[in-house]
């Protein structure tokens, strides 16, 4: 399961580079043959959709990390490292990233903290749909023909669902054109929405996945975004919950797992004005003489 996998990433990836993946003769792998050596063996010219071991531990912790990663290298089986640039590393060139949670998870917190840093290192145009709080730079869109005219930007979609109808089998294909038109206009999209949002046509889609707190049985069988979860042996994944905290998050990168630390911004949590439903009585003790 781990080589179909890591297989269809590389279709996926060296579909974006314009290269035709037939071209490799992926049935003939042994089976004792991990497929990145596979394919730095037999098709070298390719190797340039694979990320070396070499580069991932440059970014290890320690020789410990190193050697735990290397270990779990060798029989595919895929943990998550820690890794500080896997997340801003997702937004170097047009595609699809989606963003999966349950409920109040802090979907919304980690895309305000994805926006603020990505506004310290770079000058860019940044198009946002469904954020409760303004970010600087970022213009707000309202509509579909709005989001098919950017080009050039980064363009984040929160809660997804509340813009495309993909409950609508027959808006499929009107959303399918939708987010081909607007990668075919140089953009990079963060789709974030609840784990039945994403539907396996867009999942499909999807070239890098970032997850948080998510409950496996709310991802639709077959989906390229469940099976991706499923693959992932952390200690994090339970058979029934990927169960991190408010400030931890997976990244899949295509190739590779890698766990973040994502910091509270209490300035963007409009939840935190929330009035109590439920206050408290003032009890008075009757004290008998």
């Amino acid at each position: 399961m781990v080589k179909i996998l890591t297989i269809n990433k590389i279709k996926q990836l060296m579909n974006e580079n314009n290269e035709d993946w037939q071209k490799i003769d992926f049935g003939s792998c042994p089976k004792d043959e991990s497929i990145e050596n596979f394919i730095k063996n037999e098709y070298p010219e390719f190797t340039y959709v694979l990320r070396t071991m070499n580069e991932m531990a440059e970014n290890m912790q320690n020789d410990k990390e190193k050697e735990q990663f290397e270990d779990n290298n060798s029989k595919g089986v895929y943990y998550a490292i820690k890794d500080k640039n896997a997340m801003f590393n997702l937004f170097k060139k047009p595609k699809i990233i989606g963003l999966v949670s349950d409920a109040n998870k802090g979907k919304s917190n980690l895309i305000y903290w994805i926006l603020t840093e990505l506004n310290k290192r770079y000058y860019y145009k940044k198009y946002a749909y469904g954020l409760r709080s303004g970010i600087e730079g970022a213009v707000p869109v309202c509509s579909i023909a709005e989001i098919e005219q950017l080009r050039n930007s980064l363009i984040v979609i929160d809660e997804f669902s509340s813009l495309f109808d993909v409950e609508n089998r027959k808006a499929r294909r009107l959303i399918e054109k939708t987010l081909r038109l607007v990668f075919h206009n140089n953009n990079i999209v963060l789709l974030s929405g609840l784990g039945e949002n994403f539907k396996k046509f867009i999942s499909a889609k999807l070239s890098a996945i970032i997850y948080k707190k998510t409950t496996i049985a709310d991802l639709i069988n077959g989906s390229s975004i469940k099976n991706i979860l499923l693959e992932y042996q952390g200690l994090e994944r339970g058979s029934a919950v990927l169960d991190l905290q408010d400030n931890e998050g997976i990244v899949f990168d295509g190739l590779h797992y890698n766990k973040i630390d994502i910091p509270y911004l209490p300035e963007f949590d409009t939840k935190r004005q929330n009035v109590q439903i439920f206050v408290p009585k003032n009890v008075h003790k009757i004290v008998q003489k």
